[in-house]
């Protein structure tokens, strides 16, 4: 009896000290209904849900405080259905909030107060900027008759267009349409004194300050015999399922569904994180409805593979999600519930 009781303790002790790195924290949040983004600093936590922005604390989850509404008066945000799922973006600044709308960028305190406002007339109105030392990196636009791009660019503290680092194409005409790609943007991110721009092939590219290219991480490079995933009929019908059942995309794509082509394979990254001297690469690999996550070095060199529960909306999106401190947080929607729950998993 000693003994049975005895692995049985030991069993409890072994599953509390080794699964706590695993531990899930499933916090629910009610007053959510389509959250777009989370940001964690070292005591807040951060979420945009359309037009408005809830600041809860990291250390009991209660509600701080909550500003923004539709509108273009003070205080308040112009946001379409088929940009950025109709949400806001929110960036922090040192000790600042920095929020993105169509055509303004607004400055908030840590604890929600508003600062000023600046109104901006570019592909800002997307919501893809970052802000980098004093200035800041976003999304740009050229093109011909034939040809559109997106450029990556500094924009100067007065968000006058700068420097542009590189280009990629976004729409070709006589080409067939990529469904992987549509409404998707490129993702931006910066982190100390570097710029990191995602591909649509799904290759991370990195500049120093001055937009000068460092790097280009490329997993092919980095992970042996690594091949892309491939895009199985299985997928490509929940694609064209998701777009038929979106009223947001639906007309265009009934419209366009004959220039309409999926290519063999997935991108090499589908999307990432930096945080610290870290980046997080998800890929398109899924397995038991797991996904996986590369962790590099920002010199492209491997830390740790491994597949993580990364929830998702829908085929083209990811459920919202940060990383801090090695920690995953990700905003999960409880199916009996139907609220939003935050859920934590330590990853290194």
């Amino acid at each position: 009896m000693k003994k049975f009781v005895f692995i049985l303790l030991f069993l409890f002790l072994f599953f509390l000290l080794v699964g706590g790195s695993y531990a899930r924290q499933a916090v629910s949040f009610p007053e959510l209904n389509r959250p777009f983004s989370i940001t964690v600093n070292a005591d807040k936590l951060f979420i945009t849900d359309g037009p408005v922005v809830y600041i809860h604390s990291m250390k009991d989850f209660s509600l701080l405080n909550k500003f923004g509404k539709a509108g273009e008066g003070p205080g308040e945000f112009k946001v379409f259905a088929t940009i950025n799922q109709g949400s806001v973006v929110l960036a922090l600044k040192g000790d600042k909030i920095m929020v993105t709308s169509l055509g303004r960028v607004s400055f908030y305190t840590l604890n929600g107060e508003f600062v000023e406002q600046k109104n901006i007339q570019s592909l800002f109105g997307f919501g893809i900027i970052r802000p980098f030392d004093t200035r800041y990196v976003g999304l740009g636009a050229a093109g011909d008759a034939n040809k559109q791009y997106f450029t990556l660019n500094f924009y100067d503290p007065e968000f006058k267009k700068g420097d542009e680092m590189i280009r990629i194409i976004a729409f070709q005409g006589g080409k067939s349409i990529n469904p992987i790609n549509i409404g998707i943007l490129p993702a931006i991110s910066t982190s100390n004194d570097r710029v990191f721009f995602l591909d649509y092939e799904g290759a991370i590219h990195i500049f120093d300050q001055v937009g000068k290219k460092l790097l280009e991480v490329s997993l092919s490079n980095i992970l042996k015999n690594y091949s892309q995933e491939k895009i199985t009929e299985e997928r490509k019908n929940k694609y064209i399922q998701y777009f038929l059942s979106d009223p947001r995309f639906k007309p265009q794509f009934e419209r366009d569904r004959n220039n309409v082509k999926f290519p063999d394979t997935f991108p090499k990254i589908r999307d990432f994180r930096v945080e610290g001297n870290k980046i997080y690469a998800v890929t398109f690999r899924e397995l038991h409805h797991q996904k996986e996550l590369v962790i590099l070095d920002q010199e492209g060199h491997l830390i740790k593979k491994m597949m993580v529960s990364l929830g998702e909306i829908n085929p083209r999106e990811l459920v919202p999600y940060t990383i801090k401190d090695g920690t995953l947080y990700q905003l999960v929607e409880n199916p009996d519930t139907e609220e939003w729950e935050l859920h934590s998993r330590k990853l290194l």
